[in-house]
């Protein structure tokens, strides 16, 4: 599962923001993060414009789902 967002930034106006839950956190080291995020950046890069691509790839836990089961996006 994964979010997209945009963050406020002071110098671009706004930075895309991924965060991405894995399903198996605990397997995953530092130096298999990086070539995880570098995995994704080249798909991103191949498949979207260059102003869709995330200038940021985070590894998160979990991602906010309310008891609808929709995701939570007051941060978004």
């Amino acid at each position: 599962m994964s979010r997209v967002r945009a963050k406020k930034n002071p110098v671009t106006g706004s930075v895309v923001v991924a965060d991405v839950v894995l399903s198996a956190p605990s397997q995953v080291g530092s130096d298999e993060e990086h070539a995880l995020q570098n995995d994704i950046l080249q798909f991103c890069h191949k498949s979207l414009p260059s102003h869709k691509v995330p200038a940021l790839i985070r590894f998160v836990a979990t991602l906010g789902i309310a008891e609808s089961g929709k995701m939570i996006r007051r941060d978004a």
